[in-house]
């Protein structure tokens, strides 16, 4: 069965690179092998060929041993592999600057590595980390990795093959109206008075991929409406707040397609919940589209919660 190494490379902060590395233990052989040059295929792939604007766009590299024997990987961890990105006029995409920052600072650690026979070594790499890919259009994406051949002071190259992913106009993620749904539960439908009421908002991410929500799981977007049985507002509970403004462009959480966010609401906080009877409670929430500062409105299911003595 063919087993494999992954490597991940997680995603660059504002100026570094954070790097997680999973290798499996090293075997014995037999000691016998061949030159690096005739050891090795790589290969490159992603999920899919189209992608957003600012979306991670991953490339999975194979590297094989096509032989029967064991073969030496060097390794320079976190850049396994060079990577060549051209734009659809054949240009050069200019490298991130924390690209060239990590080129400029060299490999955190060289290894050589011993690959089985007919064994794969894999890494996931977000290209657009490295390569300013601000520019809707086609991409073309190719990896390659140097070999030093023993007692020869020659560079051997083995490149991949040329893939092609195209950048659309559009902005991951999705902020779209049509996004998401929002439902209301209370934790408990009986309290007694004086007893926590809890109610659940649930942002539900309706569509078939990811879609952006303001940072801080969007507390402070919130408000709702708490009506006695008689229709009534409940009085609130005057707070000194001080004014928080998001700014829909600044910072957003991403929910990934078909996926909730829950935020649970502590009523008596900001509602005088001062007598028995029936209270009816609808969540509204601010969603800011994406990478814009408008927003839209999202309203609740209306939820009822019992106060008995």
């Amino acid at each position: 069965m063919r087993r494999r190494w992954f490597v991940l490379i997680m995603t660059l902060t504002a100026s570094l690179f954070a790097t997680g590395v999973r290798l499996q233990a090293q075997q014995t052989f037999s000691g016998k092998t061949k030159p690096v040059a005739d050891c090795f295929a790589l290969s490159i792939k992603t999920e899919k060929d189209t992608f957003r604007l600012k979306e991670p766009i991953e490339v999975a590299a194979i590297l094989r041993n096509v032989t029967d024997l064991a073969c030496k990987i060097p390794l320079e961890i976190p850049l396994v592999f060079s990577m060549t990105v051209k734009d659809q006029n054949g240009r050069d995409v200019p490298r991130t600057k924390a690209f060239q920052d990590a080129l400029k600072a060299g490999p955190e650690k060289k290894i050589d590595y011993p690959i089985p026979a007919r064994l794969d070594f894999e890494t996931g790499e977000i290209i657009n980390n490295y390569f300013s890919m601000e520019t809707p259009g086609v991409y073309s994406v190719t990896f390659s990795k140097d070999f030093y051949q023993p007692g020869t002071g020659r560079i051997a190259k083995i490149t991949s093959n040329t893939i092609k992913v195209k950048v659309s106009d559009l902005v991951y993620p999705r902020s779209t109206p049509d996004c998401f749904t929002l439902f209301a539960r209370p934790e408990k439908e009986t309290v007694k008075l004086g007893e926590p009421i809890r109610v659940i908002g649930i942002l539900q991410n309706r569509v078939d991929e990811p879609c952006a929500a303001p940072w801080m799981s969007g507390r402070n977007d919130y408000s709702m409406t708490v009506k006695n049985e008689s229709g009534a507002d409940v009085p609130k509970i005057e707070r000194k707040q001080n004014p928080v403004n998001f700014g829909g462009s600044s910072s957003y959480s991403v929910i990934p397609a078909q996926k909730s966010e829950e935020n649970i609401f502590l009523l008596n906080e900001n509602f005088k919940f001062d007598a028995p009877g029936e209270y009816s409670i609808t969540l509204v929430r601010k969603v800011y589209l994406y990478p814009t500062t408008n927003s839209y409105q999202l309203t609740s299911n209306t939820v009822k919660v019992k106060v008995i003595q």
